[in-house]
């Protein structure tokens, strides 16, 4: 940090294959680790640092150094060995259970659509499971999040990784029921109940538990009780690189206010 008494930030973006950018507020020095094939990053780079330029010629595994001197970023660039890689990456020690509702999206996730999208003629039907299976616009790693419509979803393909379930109204779920109970989620067509928060009226909720088929993995139920509020989810969804309320474990929408749920 160059001061103390100010909180400083970094963030950085691939914006192609060829192109890095980083903006930093009150930083001196920092370094970044790469997995350039994971990032799909070509060998030669260039990376912008407060819209310096710097060119780069990347190994499969890299750690960058910036320096700033006179206001001006200098790097140097460190290859790595693929364990030496992995011993730098988790010694950072994120804890992606503090992540909330982006933890699903880390890793394998499936979601899974009501068999009623199947035939519908409303366009929520197509919209809705769209932008869960792709919420990310920035992506630094190029995942492709599976859909499957609920029929196809046996225990065996949700407990292969996390698993995002959109909730039909119309049904009843056996599987999930003791799940819900415990974790105090209950629901209707026309109430929402959650930590023993009752809500009525338009509804949407997204909430967060371990995944009942497989320990250390995760699943997110997403239910909605009308098309005005289905659409106020497919808005909220699309501010997902944005929006803090993602580090939730749970959100819920109701006639126009957000409530939101933490460890």
């Amino acid at each position: 940090m160059e001061d103390l008494s100010r909180t400083a930030s970094i963030e950085a973006q691939i914006k192609n294959e060829n192109t890095v950018e980083i903006k930093t507020d009150n930083i001196r020095i920092f370094s970044i680790l790469i997995n350039r094939k994971a990032m799909g990053l070509e060998r030669e780079v260039r990376m912008y640092v407060d819209g310096e330029e710097l060119e780069l010629c990347l190994d499969e595994f890299s750690r960058i150094i910036v320096v700033k001197e006179d206001g001006k970023p200098k790097c140097e660039t460190v290859t790595l060995s693929e364990d030496c890689f992995a011993k730098e990456y988790n010694y950072i020690g994120v804890d992606e259970n503090l992540m909330g509702i982006k933890q699903l999206y880390f890793n394998k996730c499936t979601v899974v659509k009501p068999d009623v999208f199947k035939d519908s003629k409303n366009a929520l039907a197509k919209k809705l499971p769209a932008v869960l299976q792709n919420p990310i616009k920035e992506k630094n790693l190029n995942y492709v999040y599976n859909g499957v419509y609920e029929s196809e979803a046996d225990k065996t393909l949700l407990g292969q990784g996390n698993f995002i379930y959109v909730v039909d109204l119309n049904k009843t779920y056996s599987e999930f029921e003791p799940l819900w109970k415990e974790i105090g989620f209950e629901f209707g067509k026309s109430h929402i109940n959650y930590k023993n928060n009752k809500f009525t009226g338009d509804y949407f909720a997204m909430v967060k538990c371990e995944n009942p088929f497989s320990k250390g993995k995760h699943a997110l139920f997403v239910v909605y009780n009308s098309d005005r509020a289905a659409e106020e989810l497919i808005s909220f969804l699309n501010t997902f690189d944005i929006n803090s309320l993602f580090y939730s474990e749970a959100i819920v929408y109701n006639n126009g206010n957000y409530y939101s749920y933490r460890q």
